[in-house]
């Protein structure tokens, strides 16, 4: 008896091991909604768009075009958030002057970048035409990885969350127009 319960606790931890899932293939588990279906088959980024709505809690409570719109706005302000902070701390503990120059220049388009943000919040509300917002928020965006591409020895810390937050927008526009 008393060696079974030795053996038993000696693999217990592994049995726990086992039974956890490191890399959340289990977890990833999406509640698509006929509108959020809709809306990210007519997109040009479906991957991307069953990603981010299919696994927001908020978004599965969307009932409208404004609702998802509303709630990848606030997704994406949210990024630009993470972004701007990691560009600013990059930028601030940068020693290399060359590095610096670029990365103040990706810095500057992000502190113009909040604005949009404000600018797409008032147009939607208004339920004013997304397009211009989008795309000029995109452009400051578009304008940092330029710098980047500009100076390729520099590299370019940013580039994934520059295309993530490309992707929001185009996710935007395209709910926009097609749904």
């Amino acid at each position: 008896m008393e060696r079974s319960i030795s053996i038993l606790i000696f693999f217990l931890p592994y049995i726990f091991l086992s039974s956890v899932d490191f890399f959340g293939e289990n977890l990833k588990v999406y509640a698509i909604t006929p509108i959020i279906k809709k809306a990210c088959d007519s997109s040009n980024i479906p991957r991307f768009c069953y990603d981010v709505l299919g696994n927001n809690d908020v978004a599965q409570f969307a009932r409208n075009k404004f609702n998802l719109e509303y709630v990848l706005i606030q997704m994406a302000y949210s990024n630009y958030t993470n972004i701007h902070r990691k560009i600013m701390t990059i930028t601030s503990n940068e020693t290399n002057p060359n590095f610096k120059q670029i990365y103040k220049k990706c810095l500057h388009e992000y502190v113009l970048l909040k604005l949009n943000f404000e600018n797409l919040s008032d147009t939607l509300f208004s339920k004013g035409n997304l397009d211009p917002p989008v795309r000029e928020a995109a452009n400051h965006v578009t304008i940092c990885m330029v710098y980047f591409y500009n100076s390729p020895t520099i590299p370019n810390p940013f580039a994934q969350d520059n295309d993530n937050l490309l992707s929001f927008f185009d996710l935007i526009r395209s709910i926009y127009y097609n749904l």
